[in-house]
């Protein structure tokens, strides 16, 4: 399934509750969501995903059951790539160098950002052929 870099906060909101919690029902959605929104501006909101692919649902009873229809990582890279190259001329060195001075990062976050860096240098950094820097991967 093709991801759409073209998502507002709600709806990465909602992908990450699917994400996270696995299918559910719109009621269950909308008492998770951190905006308030009615139940028909959320079903419209559902049925649009769903219409652009970004959703899957499923009738269970006299209800419908929403669930991601896109995976966290390829629209991660998609939506990474876009910022990439839109604030930092294509160079994952600045954006990466420039979220981390922008962030308050604990002394666990910088352990894991060297792991990372480890394991992408052990691993020979296969992005490298591409023309592209490597972005390192989240911490979930």
């Amino acid at each position: 399934m093709a991801t759409d870099p073209r998502l507002d906060e709600r709806e990465l909101e909602i992908l990450q509750l699917l994400w996270k919690h696995g299918p559910q029902k719109p009621v269950q959605l909308q008492e998770r969501l951190s905006f308030e929104m009615k139940n028909s501006g959320l079903r419209w909101l559902l049925n649009d995903l769903v219409e652009r692919g970004q959703l899957h649902r499923q009738k269970e009873g006299k209800a419908f059951l929403y669930s991601a229809a896109v995976e966290r990582r390829p629209l991660l890279e998609v939506l990474g790539r876009r910022l990439q190259d839109l604030l930092f001329g294509g160079s994952a060195m600045a954006m990466i160098g420039e979220l981390i001075d922008v962030q308050k990062l604990s002394p666990e976050d910088i352990e894991h950002l060297k792991k990372v860096a480890q394991q992408k240098e052990s691993a020979g950094n296969s992005e490298q052929g591409n023309g592209r820097n490597a972005q390192p991967e989240s911490k979930s």
